[in-house]
């Protein structure tokens, strides 16, 4: 090989590394994100739509937002204890907290999207689209 072929490859050598550093680091990611899906499914007993799926992947600790809080795979698995209602005996997984005891959750016995109250033990304006629910809020 060449000096000046020698000298190119040194050159790019770091950059492959690089490559490998953040090949590893979308894998761990990816690797955490289907976990903490597989979690919440085996926790809930059901199989998760697609837009829960995204968005737990998405943002795995969770985000802010105005006026909600996208709640993290951690807190939604333990949803019971932390946000003190009885989420799982009533098939409702919590997705979004939106303050004042209210959340968007998604019910897996009828697979439609609505809100609750913890405060009153209700559900209520249920749709089958999540992008309705969250217009409407």
């Amino acid at each position: 090989m060449s000096d000046n072929a020698i000298d190119q490859a040194d050159a790019i050598k770091p950059r492959f590394e690089m490559e490998d550093v953040e090949r590893d680091a979308a894998a761990h990611w990816l690797d955490e994100a289907l976990k903490a899906i597989a979690d919440i499914e085996r926790a809930y007993n059901t199989t998760l739509p697609d837009e829960m799926k995204l968005l737990v992947s998405y943002a795995p600790k969770g985000a802010f937002f105005d006026d909600w809080r996208l709640l993290s795979a951690r807190a939604i698995l333990a949803a019971d204890e932390e946000l003190q209602a009885d989420f799982k005996a009533a098939g409702l997984i919590p997705l979004f907290d939106v303050f004042d005891g209210d959340y968007i959750v998604y019910s897996t016995s009828e697979r439609r999207w609505s809100m609750y109250s913890a405060v009153d033990d209700v559900a209520f304006n249920e749709v089958d689209d999540l992008r309705t629910l969250l217009v409407s809020e």
